[in-house]
Protein backbone atom coordinates (compact mmCIF):
# COMPACT_ATOMS: atom_id res chain seq x y z
CA UNK A 1 0.00 0.00 0.00
CA UNK A 2 1.00 3.62 -0.31
CA UNK A 3 1.88 5.62 2.77
CA UNK A 4 -0.90 7.84 4.04
CA UNK A 5 -0.29 11.56 3.66
CA UNK A 6 -1.33 13.31 6.89
CA UNK A 7 -1.16 17.03 7.60
CA UNK A 8 2.64 16.83 7.69
CA UNK A 9 2.81 15.81 4.03
CA UNK A 10 5.21 17.89 1.96
CA UNK A 11 3.71 16.57 -1.28
CA UNK A 12 0.63 14.62 -2.35
CA UNK A 13 2.60 12.25 -4.63
CA UNK A 14 2.35 8.51 -3.98
CA UNK A 15 5.10 7.09 -1.75
CA UNK A 16 4.98 3.30 -1.52
CA UNK A 17 5.31 1.66 1.88
CA UNK A 18 8.35 -0.49 2.65
CA UNK A 19 5.94 -3.37 3.32
CA UNK A 20 5.32 -3.64 -0.44
CA UNK A 21 8.39 -1.91 -1.88
CA UNK A 22 11.33 -4.06 -0.83
CA UNK A 23 13.88 -1.64 -2.24
CA UNK A 24 13.23 0.91 0.52
CA UNK A 25 16.28 1.56 2.70
CA UNK A 26 15.84 2.55 6.36
CA UNK A 27 18.30 5.03 7.80
CA UNK A 28 18.94 7.48 10.61
CA UNK A 29 19.71 11.13 9.94
CA UNK A 30 22.39 12.85 12.03
CA UNK A 31 22.94 16.63 11.74
CA UNK A 32 26.24 17.49 10.05
CA UNK A 33 28.06 20.57 8.74
CA UNK A 34 26.79 21.62 5.27
CA UNK A 35 30.30 21.53 3.78
CA UNK A 36 31.10 18.03 5.06
CA UNK A 37 31.76 15.42 2.37
CA UNK A 38 29.02 13.20 3.84
CA UNK A 39 26.41 15.97 3.96
CA UNK A 40 23.03 15.22 2.38
CA UNK A 41 20.33 17.88 1.84
CA UNK A 42 17.11 17.30 -0.02
CA UNK A 43 16.81 20.98 -0.93
CA UNK A 44 20.06 20.73 -2.91
CA UNK A 45 18.87 17.91 -5.14
CA UNK A 46 18.03 18.78 -8.74
CA UNK A 47 15.49 15.92 -8.89
CA UNK A 48 12.05 16.42 -7.30
CA UNK A 49 11.54 14.92 -3.84
CA UNK A 50 8.49 13.94 -1.85
CA UNK A 51 8.67 13.69 1.95
CA UNK A 52 5.81 12.35 4.04
CA UNK A 53 5.96 12.45 7.83
CA UNK A 54 4.11 9.47 9.32
CA UNK A 55 2.09 9.42 12.50
CA UNK A 56 5.06 7.91 14.36
CA UNK A 57 7.31 10.77 13.25
CA UNK A 58 9.31 8.72 10.75
CA UNK A 59 9.92 10.33 7.35
CA UNK A 60 9.32 8.63 4.00
CA UNK A 61 11.41 10.13 1.20
CA UNK A 62 10.96 9.54 -2.52
CA UNK A 63 13.43 11.03 -5.01
CA UNK A 64 11.82 10.64 -8.42
CA UNK A 65 11.59 12.18 -11.86
CA UNK A 66 8.41 10.25 -12.59
CA UNK A 67 10.12 7.22 -14.14
CA UNK A 68 13.12 6.58 -11.89
CA UNK A 69 13.14 6.76 -8.11
CA UNK A 70 15.03 6.20 -4.87
CA UNK A 71 13.11 5.48 -1.65
CA UNK A 72 14.39 6.01 1.91
CA UNK A 73 12.69 5.73 5.29
CA UNK A 74 14.21 7.95 7.99
CA UNK A 75 13.44 6.24 11.29
CA UNK A 76 15.26 8.75 13.50
CA UNK A 77 16.34 12.33 12.94
CA UNK A 78 14.93 14.49 10.16
CA UNK A 79 15.70 15.51 6.60
CA UNK A 80 13.69 18.71 6.92
CA UNK A 81 16.05 20.83 9.00
CA UNK A 82 19.26 21.02 7.00
CA UNK A 83 22.31 18.89 6.28
CA UNK A 84 22.49 15.35 7.65
CA UNK A 85 24.70 12.30 7.55
CA UNK A 86 22.74 9.15 6.71
CA UNK A 87 23.32 5.94 8.67
CA UNK A 88 21.91 3.07 6.63
CA UNK A 89 20.27 0.03 8.21
CA UNK A 90 20.48 -3.29 6.38
CA UNK A 91 19.70 -6.70 7.85
CA UNK A 92 19.11 -10.26 6.68
CA UNK A 93 19.11 -11.69 3.19
CA UNK A 94 15.60 -11.45 1.71
CA UNK A 95 15.56 -7.79 0.66
CA UNK A 96 19.25 -6.89 0.91
CA UNK A 97 20.01 -7.06 -2.82
CA UNK A 98 17.18 -4.66 -3.67
CA UNK A 99 18.23 -2.33 -0.85
CA UNK A 100 21.89 -2.45 -1.90
CA UNK A 101 20.84 -1.40 -5.39
CA UNK A 102 18.99 1.55 -3.85
CA UNK A 103 22.19 2.52 -2.02
CA UNK A 104 24.21 2.22 -5.23
CA UNK A 105 21.70 4.52 -6.93
CA UNK A 106 21.88 7.02 -4.07
CA UNK A 107 25.69 7.01 -4.13
CA UNK A 108 25.64 7.57 -7.89
CA UNK A 109 23.16 10.43 -7.47
CA UNK A 110 25.43 12.03 -4.87
CA UNK A 111 28.46 11.68 -7.13
CA UNK A 112 26.90 12.55 -10.49
CA UNK A 113 24.17 14.98 -9.45
CA UNK A 114 21.66 12.96 -11.52
CA UNK A 115 20.32 9.43 -11.82
CA UNK A 116 22.77 6.88 -13.20
CA UNK A 117 21.61 5.62 -16.58
CA UNK A 118 23.24 2.24 -15.96
CA UNK A 119 21.68 1.77 -12.53
CA UNK A 120 18.25 2.93 -13.80
CA UNK A 121 17.96 1.05 -17.11
CA UNK A 122 14.99 1.63 -19.38
CA UNK A 123 12.10 -0.67 -18.52
CA UNK A 124 11.19 -2.51 -21.76
CA UNK A 125 7.60 -3.09 -20.61
CA UNK A 126 6.94 0.52 -19.61
CA UNK A 127 5.38 1.49 -22.96
CA UNK A 128 2.88 -1.37 -22.75
CA UNK A 129 2.05 -0.53 -19.13
CA UNK A 130 1.20 3.00 -20.24
CA UNK A 131 -1.02 1.65 -23.02
CA UNK A 132 -2.77 -0.64 -20.52
CA UNK A 133 -3.57 2.28 -18.24
CA UNK A 134 -4.71 4.46 -21.14
CA UNK A 135 -6.99 1.69 -22.39
CA UNK A 136 -8.43 1.25 -18.89
CA UNK A 137 -9.02 4.99 -18.49
CA UNK A 138 -10.76 5.20 -21.85
CA UNK A 139 -12.92 2.19 -21.06
CA UNK A 140 -13.88 3.71 -17.70
CA UNK A 141 -14.97 6.85 -19.54
CA UNK A 142 -17.25 4.76 -21.74
CA UNK A 143 -15.14 4.40 -24.89
CA UNK A 144 -15.80 1.40 -27.10
CA UNK A 145 -13.04 -1.03 -28.04
CA UNK A 146 -13.00 0.54 -31.50
CA UNK A 147 -12.60 4.01 -29.98
CA UNK A 148 -9.78 2.76 -27.76
CA UNK A 149 -8.00 1.25 -30.77
CA UNK A 150 -8.29 4.56 -32.60
CA UNK A 151 -6.73 6.50 -29.73
CA UNK A 152 -3.93 3.99 -29.04
CA UNK A 153 -3.01 2.92 -32.56
CA UNK A 154 -4.01 5.91 -34.66
CA UNK A 155 -7.11 7.13 -36.53
CA UNK A 156 -6.26 5.03 -39.60
CA UNK A 157 -7.25 1.84 -37.80
CA UNK A 158 -10.81 3.08 -37.39
CA UNK A 159 -11.32 2.92 -41.13
CA UNK A 160 -9.83 -0.60 -41.20
CA UNK A 161 -11.78 -1.82 -38.16
CA UNK A 162 -14.06 -4.10 -40.19
CA UNK A 163 -11.18 -5.86 -41.96
CA UNK A 164 -8.80 -5.99 -38.98
CA UNK A 165 -11.39 -6.25 -36.24
CA UNK A 166 -10.25 -9.59 -34.81
CA UNK A 167 -6.60 -8.53 -34.47
CA UNK A 168 -7.32 -5.11 -33.05
CA UNK A 169 -10.20 -6.23 -30.85
CA UNK A 170 -8.10 -8.99 -29.31
CA UNK A 171 -5.23 -6.57 -28.76
CA UNK A 172 -7.47 -4.07 -26.99
CA UNK A 173 -9.07 -6.85 -24.96
CA UNK A 174 -5.63 -8.07 -23.80
CA UNK A 175 -4.68 -4.55 -22.76
CA UNK A 176 -7.89 -4.18 -20.77
CA UNK A 177 -7.54 -7.62 -19.19
CA UNK A 178 -3.94 -6.99 -18.15
CA UNK A 179 -4.80 -3.51 -16.87
CA UNK A 180 -7.51 -4.97 -14.65
CA UNK A 181 -5.07 -7.57 -13.39
CA UNK A 182 -2.52 -4.88 -12.57
CA UNK A 183 -5.10 -2.75 -10.78
CA UNK A 184 -6.42 -5.81 -8.94
CA UNK A 185 -3.07 -6.43 -7.25
CA UNK A 186 -0.58 -7.18 -10.00
CA UNK A 187 1.21 -3.90 -9.26
CA UNK A 188 2.47 -5.51 -6.05
CA UNK A 189 4.52 -7.95 -8.14
CA UNK A 190 6.30 -4.98 -9.74
CA UNK A 191 7.11 -3.45 -6.37
CA UNK A 192 8.27 -6.78 -4.93
CA UNK A 193 10.09 -7.92 -8.06
CA UNK A 194 13.73 -8.96 -8.15
CA UNK A 195 16.37 -6.30 -8.79
CA UNK A 196 19.62 -7.04 -10.59
CA UNK A 197 22.67 -5.46 -9.01
CA UNK A 198 24.84 -3.52 -11.43
CA UNK A 199 28.30 -2.55 -10.31
CA UNK A 200 29.11 0.23 -12.76
CA UNK A 201 27.46 3.49 -11.75
CA UNK A 202 29.75 5.71 -13.79
CA UNK A 203 27.28 6.38 -16.61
Amino acid sequence: MAEAAPSHAISNHVVWSATVDHSVVSCAAEPIAPDHSDAFRIDRLTIPTTTIVGTSGSEHLSISDGMKRIRLDVVSGTLLQGSVKLHYRLAGFENSEAQMLTLQRLLALHRLGRFSRRLHPREPKAERWVMMLRAHDLSTLGASQRDIAGVLFGPDVVGEWRTRSDFLRLRVQRLLRDANGMIGGGYLDLLRGSHDLRSDASR
